[in-house]
């Protein structure tokens, strides 16, 4: 549990301070209670004596940071025996609040939360047991303190008690960040291919994706989007022939994102994350402000594919412009020595697991799945815009349009663009099919 012994003054202290709070600010869902919080801790903890005296509920993130979901951090002042009090810090996760993401992200199409609740309460405590054999289960992912079915909620622990933060999301990461996630997501990876073995159907209803022929909801974000980055290079003096190709990808464009989406006889399956970038990682630092470790967040999006998904998607959405440039299959070959490595320490069949000449062409295959991520997820990512919003980022209206357009105007975002589509172009991504 996310948790911090407090003395006798600084309880009296706290106790004011989240008496006033609670009298006067923002309190979150109105079924939330110290009552509903107790009641979950006492039977996580197993401690049927434990109270919880006061909560301070807020919103969790900034403008831009998470699109799928509303957060909360609650503070609570916790009671675990006749003597000592406790402050413990969670994160409640639930549903977006706007309708339209609600709509688009619901049951009858990504069924994000269900998914994400399902994940934590059945696939990762088998993933925790696969783990715990070779002691590589720590800091995979955040611990779940309850799944609550009734309310669609998730309670989780706060990992910003235990020194975790996250990286600036509008910078790209260094070679220690990429790796240190990367080692994380072999980890997870490889946990899920261990559970493939033992249970071939575990993962059998995660079939969709981010990209994913079962499901229209994301078609007016990315063709949208596509109308707006293809308004904007056609401004840029030297990039006419891009312009072209960008206008005739886009009829097709879907196709080649789905086919990466497929899984292909013989190609290496995994529990893909399939929304791996700086948002969804926290870091730990040492006293030098060097990563020293990272946790995996939000598995909203898991689906089974090839481990490209994840990598295509994190390197171009997340890695800072020199290794985006020049290093992608250099730390493809990082990841897949460190799935490996995993694999055989669980003692899995590798019988058909691919030599690392293979893996790469498999690579290859999904590398389309970087144009997608690069030209029309990456400027949302990067956004700056204090009206960041799920509606704006996929409805079409004129207020939506000029968000878009403001996306496509971010210094950032055009140079990463404009270096990365004569890369794309060099291996085809770019033609018709």
């Amino acid at each position: 549990m996310s948790e911090v012994r407090i003395d006798s003054q600084e309880q009296s202290n706290l106790q004011s301070e989240m008496k006033e709070y609670y009298l006067t600010q923002f309190r979150g869902p109105e079924w939330l209670s110290a009552t509903y919080l107790e009641n979950i801790l006492q039977k996580f903890l197993k401690n049927s004596k434990l109270k919880v005296k006061n909560i301070v509920v807020k919103p969790f993130g900034s403008v831009g940071d998470a699109y799928a979901s509303s957060m909360y951090s609650i503070d609570a002042l916790i009671k675990t025996d006749e003597e000592t009090l406790r402050k413990g810090h969670y994160i409640l996760k639930m549903m977006p609040l706007s309708e339209l993401a609600c709509e688009k992200l619901g049951k009858d199409c990504y069924n994000v939360q269900e998914k994400e609740m399902d994940i934590f309460q059945n696939i990762f405590p088998e993933f925790k047991t696969v783990l715990r054999t070779i002691e590589e289960d720590k800091n995979i992912f955040p611990k779940a303190i309850a799944v609550d079915r009734i309310r669609d909620a998730l309670i989780l622990e706060n990992l910003s008690v235990k020194g975790f933060i996250m990286a600036d999301r509008t910078f790209g990461l260094d070679m220690k960040h990429l790796k240190l996630a990367l080692e994380k997501l072999a980890r997870f990876h490889a946990a899920s291919v261990c559970c493939m073995e033992k249970n071939p159907q575990i993962f059998k209803k995660y079939d969709v994706g981010m990209f994913s022929r079962k499901t229209s909801a994301f078609h007016d974000f990315f063709s949208s989007n596509m109308e707006v980055l293809i308004e904007e290079v056609s401004t840029w003096e030297g990039y006419e022939m891009y312009s072209e190709k960008l206008k005739k990808l886009r009829n097709f464009m879907y196709e080649k994102a789905f086919r990466c989406s497929d899984n292909d006889p013989g190609d290496l399956k995994v529990l893909v994350h399939s929304d791996l970038w700086s948002n969804n990682l926290m870091f730990k630092y040492d006293k030098h402000k060097s990563p020293i470790d990272a946790i995996i967040l939000d598995f909203q999006f898991c689906s089974v594919g090839h481990p490209a998904i994840d990598l295509m998607y994190f390197f171009y959405s997340s890695a800072c412009d020199e290794i985006r440039l020049t290093k992608i299959f250099y730390l493809c070959q990082f990841y897949y020595y460190e799935l490996k490595k995993i694999l055989v320490k669980l003692n899995c069949d590798l019988s058909a697991f691919p030599s690392l000449h293979d893996f790469q062409v498999q690579v290859m295959k999904k590398y389309f799945y970087a144009f997608p991520t690069t030209m029309i997820i990456m400027p949302l990512m990067k956004s700056e815009e204090p009206d960041a919003c799920f509606e704006n980022a996929h409805q079409r209206t004129e207020k939506a349009i000029e968000f878009k357009r403001r996306l496509y105007k971010n210094p950032k975002v055009q140079n990463i663009i404009k270096n990365t589509l004569p890369v794309f172009d060099q291996f085809g991504l770019l033609d018709e099919m």
